[in-house]
């Protein structure tokens, strides 16, 4: 016994002894290539262990390996596809002597695997098929073996430290699972299950829990699925999966997300801002899942105010298949847009970042987009309504189907607001220039109006009556490469246009255009067309970033494109344009053109074929031009040019001529006739430059400057004398610098017009600085061009010269050094012209020697004009004719505005002369201002003021002030005898309305006064009529006295005054009166300025007489010409009387008592008082009572 005891104990002694030895001597790592090779059997793929392989069985079954790699696909983006670096393995020895595998701890240290799909297709999760005995499929179910009742693997602890999992698609984005550490238990093989880790997604944190409850044959195991990712999402599974001769998956899964925009972000691994994403979405349903299929049924997605419901069925077997089917009640994109909006407006400014190489070019080095052809998509959506801009978009419609690699497009549909539908219909397949689509569009809109409104497409200014309806519809092809429509018909209100165009999508642009528009009436679709507006000169202003213009071709080398249009009719400005025909082409840098032509462009014809290079190596070009009309109003109409003359004056007009060459030498040959007058421009020009190069010359003609005048000015060509023809000479040609000298010469009518310097109109501001000269021999004949009647007193061989210094811009410009010489006339100064505002403003200050007027007057005696009166006239006088009935002609005040100030020496007209004249104008928006007319007049003072203002019925007014006039002078220098001598003083305001000449008389209100001091009336003698009135006792001699006293002599006065009223044209004065020392005189009456009549008269009362009658006399009739009448009866009367009484008085005895005196003798004087009425009176006193009762009675 003890024998077997000695042995059995050494025979296990030797047991343990081989187990305690023997693994620990066997050299593991010679096993290697065995694995080796069979991991190559088994995947086709090499396994790789770089470390050390070790196995201990005491005291714990313990195995590690250390550098485990497993090599990845050829193609793929690292060598590797999977990576481990050290695996410790324990399993518990007790649990294993009896049959169990019992893992106590399973470590993965740092595990790496990348999933990656490669540009060609390929996935390097493919291995090579295994080989199958007895001829098994390899269908999982067929594999599938019952588990049997006990498990004889268990896991306590599975660890995974720092694991790694990244998915590289085939563009190159990584997804990436990182930082995984997790912890796994598994009572046995077939569960239940429970994981738990943590690991960063992307960068960002995540958690996960997971469990699956025992797995048993055809019985459902319930499973959870947690997964968070921080603040960007949750993802959570509840169901049960089932494992029998079929696997399944069901139950409800829910999906979460605060702000959809981070979580997008994460998952692409960017940091783009998708504001429109920036919601709340919330994903629930019910997912049903097998090995052949997938099914999301009852899905519900909630995207911040919008709600989706639909499904999800795929189809897993052989390509995938999925079908969507979803239905939105409402979106609200205004909202969506609005915070876009917001979110831009809030972020900060990007700044230029260099191009990253590659992308310098659109589409350089871009792979096609292909269609897939291993899978298969169905998406049915519906949403019910759109709010964009205010306005709902309503039944959007979207079915399509992907199936083979080609798509279809069945449905693409939707309601627009102005009662607008719009669908598209078509297919997609994959062909040489990656996907294209081919179909057909249509859209119709009721009302055009609305639906412009809605685009915020501004239609204010088109007449409420167009742009009703459309209709569209077209073929539609597209692909990378180009934009294809053909087969276009499109229809605004009465207007069709078909044909086709192409747009290359190429980074040069290129497109293609043939189409063909029936009719077209631009009148009906522009507001105030057809008012007549002159040309507006626009304000130049500089570039903004300093940088020179492109040459003027440059354009051209921009760009390809093919055209051909046609169009029938188009209306505007009232014109007709009929025919319109344009075939060219661009390509390379060359303009092609067949044929561009109207035959009936507003009466006219035009023509322009030819080729323009803009490229200097292209060949040299030839444009041919012709433009020719018989009635240029209705061409400058339609031009929308305010011809400075009637257009009907001008005749025929003509432009012909042709450009050629290359753009470092274009060659100009050009030939212009209007009006019977010919203008030529010959030169060359460079464009390939900027400033270009310029050597031009321009030569002009008309054999008739009569003729010339008549057509541009209305001016008879048969009045005044022949004024021969007129010669034009022009030069522009470049120098050093960038501005063109340039030279210009006018000859006509024996003068000559010059204008030298510098031109530069290619500066952001063009400017110019040049020297202007107009002189002539004769400048009477020079005046007689623009008033061929004109024919002035004395010698008419006058020089005329006028220069001035122009320099500045187009916008505002001096006229410096202005000397302007007519005769004897010689005025200098400066000035300059501002066109800034809404007309030129011209400024002017000039300073002139002796302006004496009477050489420039028509000579009457030449029947050129009235003569000029000879004698000053207190009121305004009418022609022959009567004021006119005209309307005057003021609305070239509205054309300009002007500051205008000269200061004369003197200014002469006959013996009138006023000293040291100033005459201070201002013109602005029509309002004529008289600032200061003012000077000495003959030996006085005189100041005038006025203003005009141009409206639809203009108002005048005038102020004239005149101080110590001496009357003796004006009388003379009127060449009149002297009526009144004394010291003036004058004063009148007056203003008026209309306009005519008549309208203005018949409204002038206003008054004065006047005064003459220390003065002499001429043409009678009050004092005479006084003394001898002593003597008279003959009416006769009276009669005789009264015609010699008013018809000559003088009386001196003390003062003559008076004031006076204008209202509603007619002068009148009652209180104008003369004080001398024989006597007082009284003026009352009016002058009716619009009738031209006078109603006055004078009262004089002699002082040494004063129970006389006043003398009477009236002055009636036309105020050229009114007629004399004396009124002396009641002086007449007294005489006589007088004359009777003192005959009578010789005759009757002397009473005792005193007797009044008769009216105008003189009684000695008494001391005894009159008799009482109750005395008796002497006959003599009886008949100075009688006698002037008698006298009246006869």
């Amino acid at each position: 016994m003890r024998l077997v005891l000695i042995i059995a104990g050494g025979l296990l002694a030797l047991l343990l002894a081989l187990v305690l030895i023997v693994p620990a001597v066997i050299d593991w790592n010679g096993y290697k290539p065995r694995l080796a090779e069979a991991v190559r059997d088994a995947t086709g793929r090499e396994l790789i262990i770089d470390g050390d392989i070790s196995l201990s069985i005491l005291p714990t079954p313990t195995l590690t390996a250390e550098g485990v790699r497993f090599a990845n696909i050829e193609g793929a983006s690292t060598p590797d596809m999977a990576r481990l670096k050290a695996l410790d393995l324990e399993i518990s020895l007790m649990p294993l002597l009896g049959g169990t595998v019992q893992v106590e701890r399973l470590v993965l240290v740092e595990p790496f695997i990348q999933f990656e799909t490669l540009a060609d297709g390929r996935t390097n999760w493919s291995f090579a098929p295994r080989e199958t005995a007895n001829g098994a499929t390899g269908d999982p179910d067929e594999l599938f073996v019952e588990p049997p009742s006990g498990s004889a693997i268990k896991f306590d602890n599975v660890r995974i430290e720092n694991g790694t999992v990244i998915y590289r698609s085939a563009t190159g984005t990584d997804q990436r699972f990182e930082k995984l550490t997790a912890t796994l238990t598994a009572p046995s093989l077939y569960g239940p299950y429970q994981a738990n880790g943590n690991l960063t997604y992307q960068g960002i944190p995540a958690t996960l829990e997971a469990s699956l409850g025992n797995i048993e044959f055809d019985r459902p195991a319930v499973v959870s699925l947690r997964l968070g990712l921080a603040e960007r999402g949750n993802l959570a599974f509840s169901g049960s999966f089932q494992r029998g001769p079929s696997v399944n998956l069901s139950g409800r899964i829910e999906a979460e997300s605060g702000n959809l925009s981070t979580l997008v972000n994460t998952v692409i691994g960017g940091k783009v801002p998708l504001p429109a994403l920036e919601q709340k979405l919330v994903v629930h349903g019910t997912l049903n899942a097998t090995p052949a299929t997938l099914a999301l049924d009852d899905m519900l997605v909630t995207f911040g105010a919008a709600r989706a419901t639909g499904a999800v069925n795929a189809g897993l077997e052989g390509g995938p298949r999925v079908d969507v089917v979803l239905e939105v009640g409402r979106i609200d994109l205004d909202k969506i847009m609005g915070d876009i909006i917001a979110q831009a407006a809030a972020a900060p400014p990007v700044r230029n970042q260099p191009a990253a190489p590659g992308t310098g070019q659109a589409g350089a080095g871009r792979t096609a987009m292909l269609l897939p052809d291993d899978i298969a998509l169905s998406l049915d959506l519906t949403v019910g309504a759109i709010d964009y801009r205010g306005r709902l978009i309503r039944q959007l419609r979207t079915n399509m189907v992907l199936d083979d690699g080609r798509l279809a497009l069945n449905q693409l549909s939707a309601q627009l607001p102005g009662g607008t539908e719009a669908s598209l219909l078509g297919g997609a397949a994959n062909g040489d220039h990656g996907v294209r689509f081919q179909g057909s569009v249509e859209m119709v809109s009721t009302n055009l109006r609305e639906f412009a409104e809605w685009l915020r497409v501004d239609l204010v200014n088109v007449p409420a009556d167009r742009m009703r309806s459309l209709s569209l519809q077209s073929d539609v092809s597209l692909d990378s490469r180009e934009l294809l429509l053909s087969q276009l018909d499109l229809r605004v209100d009465s207007s069709k246009i078909t044909g086709g165009l192409v747009y290359r999508l190429s980074t040069r642009p290129s497109f293609g255009v043939t189409l063909t528009l029936d009719r077209l009436n631009l009148d009906a679709y522009m507001a105030a067309v057809q008012q007549r507006l002159a040309p507006v000169l626009p304000e130049p202003t500089p570039r903004a970033d300093g940088a020179s213009p492109q040459p003027p071709l440059a354009v051209l080398d921009s760009f390809d494109a093919n055209m051909k249009l046609q169009v029938g009719q188009v209306t505007y400005r009232g014109q007709q344009i009929r025919d319109i025909t344009i075939d060219a082409s661009v390509q390379d840098g060359v303009a092609t053109i067949r044929d561009v032509s109207v035959s009936d462009l507003a009466g006219g014809r035009a023509k322009l074929s030819g080729s323009l290079v803009a490229r200097e190596d292209a060949p040299a070009g030839e444009l041919l031009f012709d433009l020719s009309t018989r009635d240029p109003g209705r061409l400058f109409q339609l031009l929308n040019f305010q011809a400075p003359v009637e257009p009907a004056r001008l005749g025929r007009l003509a432009l012909k001529g042709k450009l050629s060459g290359t753009p470092a030498s274009f060659e100009v040959d050009t030939a212009l006739n209007i009006a019977g007058a010919a203008m030529t421009v010959t030169g060359s020009m460079g464009v390939a430059q900027f400033p270009p190069r310029l050597d031009l010359a321009a030569e002009g003609s008309h054999p008739d400057l009569a003729q010339l005048l008549s057509a541009f000015l209305g001016r008879n060509p048969k009045d005044g004398p022949p004024l021969g023809d007129v010669r034009l000479w022009l030069t522009a040609k470049s120098g050093d610098t960038d501005a063109l000298a340039f030279n210009g010469r006018v000859e006509a009518a024996g003068g000559m017009a010059t204008l030298e310097g510098d031109v530069n109109p290619f500066a952001p501001v063009p400017t110019f600085a040049l020297n202007f000269e107009a002189n002539s021999g004769n400048a009477v004949r020079l005046a007689r061009v623009l008033a061929p009647n004109y024919r002035p007193v004395g010698d008419r061989d006058r020089p005329f010269v006028l220069t001035t210094r122009l320099s500045g811009n187009a916008s505002a410009f001096d006229l410096a050094d202005i000397v302007f010489k007519a005769g004897d006339i010689e005025m200098t100064g400066g000035g300059g012209v501002s066109r800034s505002g809404e007309r030129p403003r011209v400024t002017a200050k000039l300073i002139s020697n002796d302006i004496v007027i009477d050489p420039w007057l028509p000579d009457p005696a030449l029947g050129a004009g009235p003569a000029s009166p000879r004698a000053p006239i207190p009121v305004p006088m009418a022609g022959p004719q009567g004021w006119s009935r005209e309307p005057l002609s003021l609305g070239g005040l509205r054309s300009i505005d002007l500051d205008l100030n000269i200061e004369a020496a003197s200014i002469r007209h006959g013996n009138y002369v006023v000293d040291s004249a100033t005459l201070a104008v201002l013109l602005q928006d029509g309002v004529l201002d008289l600032s200061t007319l003012e000077g000495g007049l003959f030996g006085g003072t005189f100041l005038a003021q006025g203003q005009i203002v141009v409206a639809d019925l203009p108002t005048m007014r005038l102020t004239v002030r005149v101080k110590d006039a001496d009357l003796r002078l004006a009388a003379a220098s009127a060449g009149q005898p002297q009526q009144i001598r004394g010291l003036l003083d004058l004063e009148l305001d007056a203003g008026s309305r209309g306009n005519t000449e008549a309208t203005l008389i018949s409204a002038m209100n206003g008054g004065g006064r006047f005064k003459v001091r220390e003065g002499v009336a001429e043409g009678f003698d009050l004092q005479q009529v006084s003394d001898q009135l002593k003597e008279l006792d003959s009416v006769a001699a009276f009669l005789g006295l009264a015609k010699a006293a008013f018809s000559g002599g003088e009386t001196p006065f003390q003062q003559l005054e008076g004031t006076y009223k204008i209202g509603e044209g007619i002068v009148s004065t009652d209180d104008t009166t003369l004080v001398a020392s024989a006597g007082t005189g009284k003026l009352t009456g009016t002058a009716d300025l619009p009738k031209q009549q006078l109603d006055a008269t004078a009262v004089f009362q002699l002082t040494e007489h004063p129970n006389a009658p006043p003398l009477t006399i009236e002055f009636t009739g036309p105020l050229a010409k009114p007629r004399t009448e004396f009124r002396t009866r009641d002086l007449e009367a007294f005489i006589a009387q007088r004359a009777v009484e003192r005959g009578l008085m010789r005759l009757l005895p002397e009473g005792t008592t005193t007797t009044p005196s008769a009216p105008g003798t003189e009684a000695p004087a008494s001391e005894t008082p009159s008799p009482p009425a109750s005395q008796q009176q002497s006959p003599r006193q009886q008949l100075r009572q009688i006698l002037p009762r008698l006298l009246k009675q006869e």
